[in-house]
């Protein structure tokens, strides 16, 4: 879990909302066996999760500046 969770819960819902937008598409494809199309969305997820946290750390960092 990322420590932007802990602090202000954003991407922990972000990626909860990830999760839920593929989900079906991830278990049609373990359904059918595609292990290259599995593999290839739990990439793009994880890819969207980073971007997700990479915004709250952004929001965060921007927080304290402006509180200078």
């Amino acid at each position: 879990m990322p420590l932007a969770a802990t602090s202000t819960g954003r991407p922990f819902n972000a990626f909860a909302e990830i999760d839920a937008r593929y989900a079906e598409l991830l278990a049609d494809l373990r359904l059918k066996g595609d292990t290259e199309g599995e593999s290839t969305l739990l990439k793009l997820i994880g890819l969207e999760k980073a971007d997700a946290e990479l915004k709250a750390f952004d929001d965060q960092v921007r927080t304290v500046i402006d509180n200078l």
